[in-house]
C-alpha cells in the first residue's frame, strides 16, 4: 500500500531524528556518569528500534486489501499517551500508578472491540490490570535502579 510505505518513511525519518537527537546530547561523562546510565541512551536505542520498524513497514508486502485506516485506533492511543505525559506524570501521582493506570487504559482500548463480540469484558480488565501493574512496577524498578533516572 501507499500509505504504509509513507508511513514507513515517516517513522524511518522520526526515528533518525531521535536518535541524532539522542547521540548530540551531553553524555555528562565529565561529571563520571556511567554511559549506560548516559542521558540520550535510551532514547537513542527507541530511535532506532522506531526507525528499523519504519523500513519494516516501508518494504512489507502488499497483502491488505486496501482498507480505510481506523483513526480511532490511531488518536485514541495518541491521546492517552498526551493524557498520560501532561495530565498524569508530576501532578502529585507516583509514577508507576500513573504508568499502571495508563498501561491498563491503553491495553483495554486497543483490545476493546476485538473482544466485545466475544463478550470478554472481565477477562479483559483483567489481563488489563495485571499486565498494566506488572509492567509500570517493572518500568520503575528499570529506569530508577538500572539507570538511575529519579521518576516523579
Amino acid at each position: 500500500m501507499r500509505s504504509d510505505r509513507a508511513q514507513g518513511a515517516f517513522w524511518i525519518l522520526v526515528g533518525g531524528a531521535i536518535f541524532y537527537a539522542s547521540w548530540t546530547m551531553d553524555r555528562l561523562a565529565n561529571v563520571g556518569v556511567q554511559p549506560y546510565s548516559a542521558p540520550g541512551l535510551l532514547p537513542g536505542i527507541l530511535g532506532v528500534f522506531i526507525a528499523v520498524l519504519g523500513v519494516g513497514m516501508l518494504f512489507r508486502r502488499e497483502t491488505a486489501t486496501g482498507e480505510a485506516i481506523e483513526w480511532r485506533r490511531l488518536v485514541l492511543p495518541i491521546a492517552l499517551c498526551l493524557g498520560f505525559a501532561a495530565g498524569m506524570v508530576g501532578r502529585g501521582l507516583p509514577f508507576w500508578l500513573a504508568a499502571w493506570i495508563f498501561i491498563a487504559a491503553m491495553i483495554w482500548t486497543l483490545q476493546y472491540r476485538e473482544r466485545k463480540g466475544r463478550k470478554e469484558h472481565a477477562r479483559l480488565a483483567a489481563i488489563s490490570l495485571s499486565v498494566g501493574l506488572v509492567a509500570s512496577v517493572a518500568i520503575s524498578l528499570v529506569f530508577q535502579e538500572l539507570f538511575l533516572i529519579r521518576l516523579p
